[in-house]
């Protein structure tokens, strides 16, 4: 199983273990956890015809996680070590970099890298979230993270050698706008009236796309934050406040509710 934390560190989980232990069924636990997929190194179960003693996963169990070398070869293909090996190379770097999904009120989107002689790079996605009708709406050569969908209008950040450009896309045209350049990475980052907020070594600021102005926010250093309507909600040594302009509260959070003192 393979996984990205948000670090951007890749991650394969190794379960091993002697036949009929319950690791097919501990897998699909953990991949469910995870949102990932399975990679199975059993060589037997690589052959559909094997159905005794090579213990393969039901097809109730394939059908809940999605499993890579299962029943795919039949015993008349040649195959080795060597091809195996290139293969699960091959499949480890299209999940690892099938991440950043983004969720708007009726569909998502997420990015897969192809490195196919006449696609190479990454796509953007955009599908209901039944997961059908699926659409291609942008390709990039480099890697878009921090995607986000915002009412009608797709955003992502792409990196040019530590200048991070932000992209709109109109999902109803698919027009693409380069709307800001900034040198700071975003860590994480929203758009409201216009206006660019994003948080970089804990310092939160808003970059205005008309006039191009960055403006610290605050003086302090946050921890995180979040917009809602026309209040910044951040969190500050443990404790949660809120923004009005130039006014800042600190709230009280009960049992069943949060207001403004």
């Amino acid at each position: 199983m393979v996984l990205k934390n948000s670090n951007s560190k890749k991650t394969l989980i190794v379960i091993v273990g002697p036949t009929a232990i319950g690791k097919t069924s501990l897998s699909i636990d953990v991949a469910q956890h995870f949102n990932t997929e399975i990679l199975s190194a059993d060589s037997r179960q690589f052959y559909k015809e094997l159905k005794i003693g090579a213990a393969p996963p039901s097809l109730e169990e394939l059908n809940t996680i999605k499993h890579h070398f299962i029943g795919n070869l039949t015993l008349k293909d040649y195959y080795n070590v060597s091809i195996y090996e290139q293969e699960a190379l091959k499949t480890l770097e299209t999940l690892f970099n099938k991440e950043n999904i983004a969720l708007g009120n009726d569909s998502f989107a997420y990015t897969e890298y192809s490195n196919a002689e006449k696609s190479f790079g990454y796509k953007i996605f955009l599908t209901n979230l039944n997961g059908k009708n699926k659409e291609e709406i942008a390709n990039e050569s480099l890697d878009p993270f921090n995607i986000i969908i915002n009412q009608k209008t797709l955003y992502y950040i792409i990196d040019r050698s530590n200048i991070f450009e932000i992209y709109s896309i109109d999902l109803k045209n698919n027009n693409k706008n380069l709307i800001a350049e900034l040198n700071q990475k975003p860590e994480y980052f929203s758009i409201h009236n216009n206006i660019i907020y994003f948080l970089t070594e804990n310092k939160l600021y808003s970059y205005a796309v008309e006039t191009k102005i960055i403006t610290e926010i605050f003086i302090d250093k946050i921890e995180s934050y979040y917009l809602f309507n026309q209040y910044i909600f951040y969190t500050k040594d443990g404790k949660i406040f809120s923004k009005l302009d130039k006014e800042n509260f600190e709230i009280i959070a009960g049992k069943t509710l949060i207001k403004v003192e």
